[in-house]
């Protein structure tokens, strides 16, 4: 599939989406506002005008078992405009919807898309793809992560200290690092705030039919935070060593890795509460 023919342009293809059924390969280049649509049936390639070079794109997929028109789409999002667009994979027709702020992000749900940056701004948008209505959220500081529950209930930004006006010595105050929760359930934009001891830079979810726990790992912070999003309840799990990273197993259990220079990852069952340490297998200049 030659993205051109011309042998004096280049195309550097930066980001593929596959749609659901497997046909159309969905391609954006580099410095361009193209997107193309390859036809892995009848290998052809088509050409689809966005309204900017896109910084990320989303396919979700039409999960309506009833719905024989399968109305997958495909959402674009563009740092350099304040827009998104919504592309159909039918025609590869292009609904174009306003913004207040440039977004960087998406994640998707069942019918729904999750817009987000991480270049600063303070909003976020719940799109309902059935409808294409906005639900506009207001960080109180700049998000460096979002992440999606499981359940599809909440979403979770970790965001940044960042300076503001107050009215402390000099007149300036250091907002905390922390995470804010966004409910994605009701009509209205609601959101809460936590404060955290260090910045976020892991965050894992822990579903079960009674709770739904966060799972919040912080940069130089010697504990796991966790919080029930359902009941508010906190606690904290003691850690050997300042962690880096945290993910799932398939039994359901979390490993969080650390920065040791030895190696050191602990095993956390959030249904117990029990945490195993692993050590000693790292080895210098290995």
């Amino acid at each position: 599939f030659p993205l051109t023919l011309d042998a004096d342009q280049t195309v550097d293809p930066v980001g593929v989406e596959l749609t659901p059924d497997g046909r159309y390969a969905l391609i954006s280049v580099q410095g361009g506002d193209d997107l193309y649509v390859l036809d892995l049936d009848l290998h052809s390639v088509n050409m689809v005008s966005l309204s900017a070079n896109p910084s990320a794109m989303k396919v979700v997929e039409d999960e309506d078992p009833y719905d024989d028109k399968h109305n997958d789409r495909t959402v674009v999002v563009y740092e350099s405009g304040s827009v998104v667009d919504v592309l159909e994979h039918q025609y590869f027709d292009v609904d174009t919807i306003s913004l207040d702020e440039p977004m960087s992000g998406v994640l998707s749900g069942q019918e729904f898309a999750l817009l987000y940056t991480t270049s600063g701004g303070h909003d976020a948008y719940l799109l309902d793809l059935a409808s294409n209505d906005l639900l506009e959220y207001r960080l109180e500081n700049p998000a460096v992560s979002m992440h999606l529950a499981p359940t599809e209930e909440f979403a979770i930004a970790l965001t940044r200290a960042e300076n503001g006006m107050g009215t402390g010595i000099g007149g300036l105050y250091d907002k905390n690092p922390g995470m804010e929760i966004l409910d994605l359930t009701g009509e209205k934009a609601k959101s809460r705030a936590y404060l955290l001891e260090g910045q976020g830079v892991g965050l894992a979810f822990s579903a079960t039919e009674t709770d739904l726990n966060a799972l919040v790992l912080q940069k130089d912070v010697e504990y796991l935070y966790q919080l029930n999003l359902y009941t508010g309840d906190e606690q904290q799990l003691d850690l050997a060593a300042p962690a880096i990273q945290i993910g799932s197993l398939p039994d359901g259990q979390f490993f969080i890795t650390h920065d040791a220079a030895l190696g050191l990852i602990t095993f956390f069952n959030p249904l117990t509460g029990e945490a195993v340490e692993a050590s000693g297998f790292g080895t210098l200049n290995l």
